[in-house]
């Protein structure tokens, strides 16, 4: 999570840190955006408010907080940097509520505004890197990394590299590139930005978790599964002392280190933390958030491994209706595909044949499209 805030003493930034962090890979990092003398009362109290909301993931007041205040500001002589703060605060809020179109026109409207200003480089790049995640989450990587780029080139003017600014933006970029098992490079960004926090916070701050958790998801790729294992475990204590047992952040750690106990077939243990993570996540996000269909699917998939198909099904089954609202088609085909699989082992067959049919023509879809728009 990136969102713009008023000017604070350098231990509320501190605290923030602590708090809050975003659901794949980063730390919150605070834009420290001096309000001006000539905005009302009623602007910073909203502004805070919804800050306030947002830490304690109550996003929907959050939104009524932060569009009172915009509202506000549209009627008044506000200056432009504050404008486009609450117009990147309003569009980090729809991200997490799974609005992703509006998300991206508060970011875009931002960035026009800052454009229009020029300089303020900490908070372009801090948009910019919203943008960069909200596109990565629709499947949009090129889209994506040219944002990302884009930012780690503004925060490179201001705050610097050597700032806990930049370590997010490299946690993020190289989320990106795991994501696309470039694994060389996200590591090389995963350890720029662990070296960061160490230089600056010490190798035992709580917020040392993302560093642990991004190093122990390159171990696990390739098949260190007892180093792996330690730097999860190394994060998931220092997630829980930083933001609580029932935080976001905690899940995105137990989500992990349910997948390596799911591939080192260690399944009850990865039952358990997948369990955890799916009852954070429920309690936490929309009904419709794409997280928890990843959620969902990840317990189905170990239930079904443990030969407990009835609960798996149902928990695919949910993962499949809230990916088709969702503009990822290759995660509903994934979703698609071990449905079907587990249906065979329910000896649905008829529903197992539909199932993996619409995953092909998903699959086809998505081949057709990629060689169109390929380079000739």
């Amino acid at each position: 999570m990136q969102l713009h805030a008023p000017m604070r003493s350098p231990t509320g930034i501190a605290e923030i840190f602590r708090r809050r962090a975003i659901l794949v890979c980063a730390t919150c990092v605070l834009f420290a955006g001096q309000l001006s003398s000539q905005t009302s009362e009623d602007v910073r109290r909203l502004i805070a408010e919804g800050e306030k909301y947002y830490l304690a993931e109550e996003f929907h007041k959050a939104l009524q907080a932060f569009s009172n205040a915009l509202m506000t500001l549209q009627t008044t002589d506000a200056s432009q940097q504050e404008l486009a703060l609450v117009l990147n605060n309003l569009g980090e809020v729809h991200r997490q509520l799974n609005n992703p179109r509006e998300a991206e026109m508060l970011y875009r409207q931002s960035l026009r505004v800052y454009a229009r200003i020029g300089g303020a480089e900490l908070g372009v790049s801090t948009v910019l890197n919203n943008l960069g995640r909200l596109l990565r989450t629709q499947g949009k990587r090129k889209e994506a990394e040219s944002m990302y780029k884009a930012a780690l080139t503004k925060a490179k003017i201001s705050p610097g590299r050597n700032s806990l600014h930049y370590a997010h933006l490299l946690d993020q970029f190289g989320q990106l590139y795991y994501e696309e098992n470039k694994i060389r490079t996200a590591e090389r960004l995963f350890n720029e930005s662990h070296s960061i926090r160490i230089r600056l916070l010490g190798p035992h701050h709580p917020e040392m978790f993302w560093g642990l958790n991004s190093l122990g998801a390159i171990l696990h790729l390739r098949r260190k599964y007892a180093k792996a294992e330690l730097l999860f475990s190394q994060a998931l204590a220092l997630v829980v002392l930083a933001n609580g047992q029932d935080d976001l952040s905690t899940s995105v750690v137990l989500r992990n280190l349910g997948v390596l106990y799911r591939d080192w077939r260690r399944l009850p243990e990865a039952e358990v933390a997948f369990r955890r993570a799916l009852v954070i996540r429920q309690a936490k996000l929309p009904a419709d958030h794409p997280d928890l269909a990843t959620s969902l699917l990840n317990l189905g998939d170990v239930l079904h491994l443990k030969s407990e198909h009835t609960e798996a099904e149902k928990l695919i089954r949910q993962s499949v209706d809230i990916r088709r609202n969702a503009s990822d088609l290759n995660l509903l085909a994934q979703s698609l595909e071990l449905h079907s699989k587990v249906l065979v082992s329910l000896e649905k067959s008829l529903e197992a044949a539909q199932a993996a049919n619409e995953a092909r023509r998903i699959r086809a879809q998505l081949r057709f499209a990629f060689h169109v728009g390929a380079p000739r």
